[in-house]
């Protein structure tokens, strides 16, 4: 239940793609192309061709291999879920223990930056009076966090627990609740489940068993995996000494969700279990659209709260089972306080990167090059809050580029544009009557950000290869035509304090 087949997440699994890959070979052999040498990214799609094709060269990209020691990782799982627990404990006071009873407990994260300061539900204590804040509890996962730094064995874990102690934000610390015991049944997983062996997938004539068999023992190798069973447990323990009269999952449809909702319908029956979409899904992921087997194994809530009507069809595509009901979106709050740009030519240009490296660069060096080709525009570059800075170094001194960490509500100010390629800030710069450049990168699916259903909006689709420079002057062409009509300013649902008191109740 906790494995990446399950949960359908094209952007954490290539499982999908491979598929893909494997049945767009068959189809062009089947009309008539005949290819001498077919490039493959792995032995798995190597071996399940070869048997239909031996006539034709598969050849291994090995660049694409992974090669991941089981025993290694679970080894340094452990030792980081250890030592998170050690300072847990450290920091843990008699007036940390949870008293409240009939409590709103909200699932949530944390990463540097964003320990006390809340990323997920923004400013949601401007809304609501003293006695409901005093019931909502935050269960934080944290995340792109190092244990060290330099030679300190522990200390910067210990500085996070240590803050997250001492917020006004309640929170409830997971590591207060898990036993050495849970780790060492949490971090095993992945040796649990290569006992697991699938018997026959099978599509279109072919044997896809070998696929899936490896998607179920390779990607259990991840973090997540480790963390959704660290859910599971701690829900378990806390079953006899915690009233939850609602639970809010921060919903992704992922494994640490499924884990939580499983849970929750374990061992809190008679809990009320909301599930929170607080952003616009990008095209192609599909772990979004719950299906009738998420429902059935009580992994995915049976009403899921969305920040805008625009997404309610694409979480009932596969499931009208589900309830889509409308809930605050708080990450968007401050566009509300934004007023609308009126742009007549483009000079300043944002650039928000998305959260890999790869697409990042490639969308550096689009702009690169047209900074050296037209010096008339500015640019300012966001990298993804996730990612670490000094990866751009090398790019950080070309004239007329600047990088920033700068909060967006700034950067839009200042802007006249916006380009991006997967990132969900397209939407938050239409929503202001800011146009969009959307960059195709190396991702071969189309993670667009922009929904299908929101029709004759300032944007402009970049190709892999093609110049940015043209998407400008079509973007500029395009906006002087339609830029006083009603666009994008009714797309999220502001909160306000019936909606947020609501949510939270």
């Amino acid at each position: 239940l906790f494995s990446t087949i399950f949960t359908r997440n094209t952007i954490n699994s290539n499982i999908f793609l491979n598929f893909c890959k494997i049945l767009l070979v068959k189809k062009l052999m089947e009309n008539n192309n005949k290819f001498d040498k077919v490039i493959v990214d792995n032995k798995i799609i190597k071996n399940i061709l070869i048997k239909f094709y031996s006539k034709t060269e598969f050849i291994v990209n090995k660049n694409t291999e992974q090669n991941i020691n089981t025993y290694i990782f679970c080894i340094f799982q452990f030792l980081r879920r250890f030592l998170q627990l050690i300072a847990a404990r450290i920091t843990y006071q008699k007036s940390n223990h949870l008293s409240a009873e009939d409590i709103t407990m909200v699932d949530t994260y944390v990463l540097p930056k964003f320990y006390c300061k809340d990323r997920y539900y923004t400013e949601f204590y401007k809304y609501i009076d003293n006695n409901l804040m005093n019931k909502i509890f935050f269960v934080p996962t944290i995340t792109y966090t190092p244990i060290r730094k330099g030679y300190n064995v522990i200390g910067n874990i210990l500085n996070v627990y240590k803050e997250l102690r001492n917020c006004k934000r309640n929170f409830i610390i997971k590591e207060d609740y898990i036993k050495i015991k849970d780790i060492f049944y949490s971090v095993l997983y992945p040796l649990r489940i290569k006992r697991i062996k699938l018997k026959k997938v099978e599509f279109e004539d072919i044997n896809f068993t070998l696929l899936f068999n490896n998607e179920l023992h390779v990607n259990s190798l991840s973090n997540l995996s480790i963390e959704s069973w660290i859910n599971y447990l701690f829900i378990r323990n806390i079953s006899n000494k915690i009233k939850i009269k609602k639970f809010i999952n921060w919903w992704e449809n992922q494994q640490v969700d499924k884990a939580y909702n499983l849970a929750i319908s374990k061992y809190f029956p008679n809990t009320k279990v909301l599930g929170y979409l607080g952003y616009s899904p990008r095209n192609f992921e599909l772990h979004i659209k719950p299906i009738e087997i998420d429902t059935q194994s009580k992994t995915t809530p049976i009403e899921i709260c969305v920040i805008s009507d625009k997404i309610k069809s694409i979480i009932n595509e596969k499931n009208n089972k589900i309830i889509v009901k409308n809930a605050p979106a708080f990450r968007y709050s401050y566009l509300n306080n934004f007023k609308n740009k009126e742009i007549s030519k483009i000079k300043k240009i944002l650039v928000t990167l998305p959260i890999n490296k790869i697409d990042s660069i490639f969308i550096i060096k689009k702009i690169i090059s047209l900074i050296e080709n037209n010096i008339n525009y500015s640019v300012i570059i966001k990298p993804h809050p996730t990612m670490n800075n000094n990866q751009f170094l090398e790019y950080y001194n070309i004239k007329n580029i600047h990088f920033t960490t700068e909060p967006l509500i700034n950067l839009f100010k200042q802007s006249d544009l916006t380009i991006t390629s997967m990132s969900i800030t397209a939407i938050e710069s239409l929503y202001l009557n800011i146009p969009v450049i959307i960059c195709e990168t190396y991702s071969i699916l189309d993670f667009n950000p922009i929904p299908s259903n929101i029709k004759d909006t300032i944007s402009e689709y970049n190709k892999f290869n093609e110049d940015i420079i043209f998407s400008i002057k079509n973007i500029e062409k395009k906006f002087l035509k339609i830029r006083k009509n009603k666009r994008m300013n009714s797309f999220f649902n502001i909160p306000n304090s019936m909606n947020v008191s609501n949510f939270f109740k």
